[in-house]
């Protein structure tokens, strides 16, 4: 509970985010294509598409991900800006606005 960088806080944080934007639950949904162990979908409407990206592993994962960070909204840890070609660290996840 002291900690701000904690999972607690990490899910707080994503709840609000929910229940703020309209994206997240009324927004397009598309499973994108990775690592076995990867969960990466975009999540899209009129106005803006979000990714979002869970490394399920307690291993480094290499994702191919046609997109570019416009602006990192949560994270666990650093995100890369071109997920072209990336390495995510173990048990990495954030949600982010790219490019449309």
């Amino acid at each position: 509970m002291n900690d701000q960088d904690s999972i607690y806080y990490f899910y707080k944080k994503l709840i609000a985010l929910r229940h703020q934007e309209r994206i997240l639950t009324d927004g397009s949904f598309e499973l994108l294509d990775t690592a076995d162990s990867v969960m990466a979908y975009h999540r899209e409407n009129t106005e803006d598409k979000w990714l979002v990206v869970c490394n399920l592993t307690g291993e480094e994962q290499e994702v191919f991900l046609p997109d570019k960070v416009k602006e990192v909204l949560l994270a666990n840890g650093p995100v890369p800006e071109d997920l072209s070609a990336a390495v995510l660290p173990a048990y990495a996840a954030f949600l982010c606005r790219v490019k449309k």
